[in-house]
């Protein structure tokens, strides 16, 4: 009876020192044993097998192959499926994001991927009719998978130097939509909420609503600015968090220094 064939090709080592993969009779040769290269085309070749269920087209020595785009994200994937496992929409945009990389330049050597090429997405972004802010925000992402890349060793620094040469969309200068802004809630609605809502939450709305400005009340004068309000948004935050803490009998801190300048907090029990 003939072995039963394993659903993922193993990460394998060879007596000439490179790494190699075996999918559906080819030897694909990889490059140094255990090197961060290896890895990122291992997952890639072994990727494309399970979505298409076919063997890749590639040549079977990649040694000398240089690192892809698609190298890059089929690394990012392993890192993306662990870190934003909680988090399902971020989990579930930045594996679009690397499908879209892949698309559109996953041949290209990562190395090569500029600003120009980021720009290019981001056009495609705005075209497929997202807002500025959506836009930019799935830039610097893609631009997160390149650092993540750097942090494996896969490129060279400069590319991250590049791609973080390019300004964001600007307010006024972009065709780019603008997002829709935000309207306050109706406070009846809030009224109608907190009757159904746990004691923990309603204590939380009480304190939101008694200590953040209403909207008529902000920007009234020159001693009301944004830094202002910022500042009594988190102060806010953080009798919720007291308070939430008190109500589940967890020891509370009671000084607290918070310095926005340093990005700085100091508690004090």
């Amino acid at each position: 009876m003939s072995r039963p064939q394993k659903t993922v090709p193993e990460y394998n080592y060879h007596l000439s020192g490179q790494a190699r993969v075996y999918i559906q009779g080819k030897y694909y040769y990889l490059g140094p044993h255990n090197s961060p290269e290896s890895q990122a085309k291992y997952r890639r070749l072994v990727g494309e097998f399970i979505a298409t269920g076919k063997a890749p087209s590639d040549e079977i020595h990649q040694a000398d192959a240089p690192i892809t785009v698609a190298d890059v994200t089929a690394e990012a994937r392993d890192w993306i499926r662990v870190k934003y496992a909680k988090n399902q929409n971020q989990h579930r945009r930045y594996q679009n994001l690397c499908t879209t990389l892949e698309d559109e330049y996953g041949d290209t050597p990562a190395n090569e991927f500029g600003p120009r090429k980021l720009s290019e997405l981001r056009d495609l972004f705005v075209a497929s009719g997202n807002c500025r802010k959506y836009a930019n925000t799935q830039t610097r992402s893609i631009i997160r998978i390149f650092k993540y890349a750097l942090s494996r060793e896969l490129i060279d620094a400069m590319v991250i130097v590049r791609l973080e040469s390019l300004e964001s969309l600007r307010y006024g200068q972009t065709t780019a939509k603008e997002s829709t802004r935000r309207t306050p809630a109706n406070i009846d609605h809030v009224r109608a909420t907190v009757a159904v809502m746990s004691p923990t939450l309603l204590a939380m709305v009480r304190i939101q609503v008694a200590t953040l400005f209403a909207p008529f009340e902000a920007q009234q004068g020159t001693c009301t600015s944004k830094s202002t309000i910022y500042t009594a948004s988190i102060a806010a935050g953080l009798m919720v968090h007291q308070l939430t803490r008190w109500l589940r009998e967890i020891p509370i801190g009671r000084d607290a220094i918070i310095n926005l300048l340093s990005g700085e907090m100091t508690v004090n029990s």
